[in-house]
């Protein structure tokens, strides 16, 4: 005769355990605003605390660069390898605010960054975060569109209020550079980045 076996209780209620298993290695470069307005506890301090987490999930083939943008660019950690816990978490854990908001230059630096660490067939991306109070000068979605063409890609992490009409603005960005718009909350930081580490558009 026939046995009916119940299921295992392994297999119910499981819960989705976030991985980056199969996704190509990274080569991620965080382009961070770290202008007086991004202080706030849900933006920078946020964000640093989620960056942090991500590293637990990430494997040896992936790196990770910091570039920050307040009146000039600054490469404060250039592309990383993941083994490299410690000293990822420290340049982190080094950043600070102040300062006007100069995004031309952060981007450029920044994918300068990238491309001196192009993976083939890698996710290559920028991960710019921004409260959006910043101007979009006329070269920046040039060289985003232009990148976006050599498979270097950007995505935008937007804190704060959206607002109109600077949503509009960084939705054709992120379009143009072939990445991802996101609106950044305290309920949803850790899915979004692990999402943009998984290569997800």
């Amino acid at each position: 005769p026939v046995v009916a076996t119940a299921t295992p209780p392994a297999e119910v209620g499981l819960v989705d355990v976030p991985s980056l298993e199969g996704a190509p290695p990274n080569n991620l470069v965080f382009l961070l605003d770290v202008s007086r307005s991004m202080e706030q506890p849900d933006r920078l301090p946020m964000l640093k605390s989620s960056m942090k987490q991500m590293l637990d999930y990430m494997r040896p083939q992936d790196r990770v660069a910091v570039v920050t943008y307040s009146g000039e660019a600054k490469v404060v950690l250039p592309s990383t390898s993941a083994t490299e816990k410690e000293r990822i978490i420290q340049a982190i854990d080094n950043l600070r605010s102040g300062g006007q908001t100069n995004a031309l230059n952060g981007a450029v630096a920044a994918y300068r960054v990238a491309q001196r660490a192009f993976t083939k067939e890698g996710n290559n991306r920028i991960i710019m975060a921004s409260d959006g109070y910043f101007r979009i000068p006329e070269a920046l979605p040039r060289l985003v569109r232009e990148k976006a063409g050599d498979d270097i890609l950007l995505s935008i992490f937007f804190f704060g209020e959206e607002k109109e009409e600077i949503i509009s603005r960084l939705v054709r960005l992120a379009g143009l550079g072939g990445g991802n718009y996101r609106h950044i909350t305290p309920e949803n930081v850790d899915d979004m980045l692990l999402e943009e580490a998984a290569g997800e558009d």
